[in-house]
């Protein structure tokens, strides 16, 4: 099974919950220290707590000297399957979770959407939830290793729907109403009771993925765009987004659902939130053309990543300490945001031009960082490396020219997709 594509497992499941978190500016608006901060090990210690109501976060030194930055990124990859601060061979752990899901349904439910609203971009007007469905619904069909017959806990009060039931790829059933919630710790109940190893999905996980020649140092591999959820064909609304315990829709065509094992009122998946706002649906359409959305979306991670500030300043004198950091989100903002969601956009020009941009942006962060380096002291901010390895005045015309090639070449760029000056 471990050749088998594609396959659901904590690492593929982990890595599409990466793809729909929220804009990487958010983090400027909730936290300080932005070097401190790792998101996705974030992410990845709230969603072990979903299993496991007990974990705590260790610090990033285990007793094998193994980083959780280094362990998150081997889960993802599906090349780490057990560790001493992972909790997933636990018996124990597995055991109380599967108990709380079948028991106390409405309490888990609550994790899982607390879990939602702190890390996942739920912007109505936005494309990741929708996606981020339709990929978990293709993986779940397409599984050989899932039979038919395997139920998941993912309609509202822990009732379960079978594989059989999805059907997604046939465009002629009925509209198909999905709790969000529900959907997703259905599918995180599954994997953590019935697959814990986890690297069966490393062939999946590598044919999503490929090399970035624009990335050096052993950086991740880019997502391949377009790859995933082209395959669901039957329309899908999202619901539960900004809240469970809302009136419930009678629709024949949500999801049923049937009372747990506490006695709580009855749910449909199909939840009535009162705002047309709140509800997801899949290939509806927007107001906004997607050229409009990809242009306020890289306006908005220019804006909050400081990439003019970035652009302007002269890396032969210095560079604020933060900004190299603060390129490195801007790069992933719009690899996962426009790059990744837009693909079906590839073809238009600034689709292209944005996609040149962050290229260009990452080619030019890597040089800096080979040829620049943090002073000592409190302000330690990033300096040329000839600062320390005496006067080298050919290195200089050399850092000079090239730094200001790079910035020449990105400013006519940004131009050429805002219409505007830096």
């Amino acid at each position: 099974m471990g050749g088998a594509i594609p396959v659901l497992c904590g690492g593929t499941f982990f890595t599409l919950l990466l793809r729909a978190r929220k804009q990487r500016q958010e983090l400027r608006e909730n936290y300080s220290d932005e070097g401190k901060r790792d998101r996705e090990r974030d992410l990845f210690a709230r969603l072990i707590k979903v299993c496991d109501s007990d974990y705590v976060k260790p610090q990033d030194k285990t007793v094998d000297d193994e980083t959780l930055k280094s362990i998150t990124s081997k889960y993802r990859s599906c090349t780490l399957s057990k560790s001493e601060c992972l909790p997933f061979t636990d018996s124990a752990v597995i055991e109380n979770f599967n108990n709380r899901v079948k028991g106390n349904y409405p309490n888990t439910l609550e994790d899982m959407q607390s879990f939602i609203n702190d890390f996942l971009d739920t912007n109505p007007s936005g494309r990741k939830i929708t996606q981020l469905v339709k990929e978990l619904f293709e993986i779940i069909e397409h599984d050989k290793s899932i039979k038919k017959t395997d139920v998941f806990f993912m309609c509202p009060e822990g009732k379960t729907m079978s594989k059989s039931d999805l059907c997604v790829s046939d465009g002629n059933l009925p509209e198909l109403n999905v709790c969000l919630p529900a959907l997703l710790l259905g599918i995180w109940h599954f994997i953590v009771v019935h697959r814990p190893e986890n690297t069966i999905g490393k062939a999946t996980f590598d044919s999503w993925h490929e090399d970035d020649k624009y990335k050096t140092k052993g950086k991740k591999k880019n997502f391949i765009l377009g790859k995933i959820g082209v395959k669901v064909k039957r329309k899908i609304k999202i619901t539960g987004i900004d809240g469970i315990d809302k009136t419930t829709d009678d629709s024949d065509n949500a999801i049923d659902t049937a009372s747990s094992n506490n006695g709580s009122q009855v749910h449909n998946a199909a939840i009535d939130l009162g705002n047309e706002s709140d509800v997801h649906e899949i290939e509806s359409p927007k107001n906004d053309t997607p050229y409009d959305e990809m242009l306020k979306i890289f306006k908005e991670a220019v804006n909050h990543c400081d990439i003019k500030e970035f652009i302007e300043s002269d890396p032969s004198y210095c560079l604020a300490p933060n900004m190299l950091s603060l390129v490195a989100r801007f790069i992933d903002t719009i690899q996962f945001d426009i790059v990744n969601l837009y693909s079906h956009c590839s073809k238009d020009t600034l689709y292209k031009n944005i996609s040149r941009f962050v290229h260009l942006v990452n080619e030019y962060n890597n040089y800096l960082e080979k040829n620049m380096q943090r002073t000592q002291g409190m302000l330690g901010i990033l300096a040329p490396i000839h600062r320390y390895e005496g006067v080298n005045v050919d290195w200089q015309v050399e850092f000079k020219e090239t730094t200001d090639h790079y910035l020449q070449r990105l400013k006519s760029l940004y131009k050429e997709i805002t219409g505007e000056d830096i």
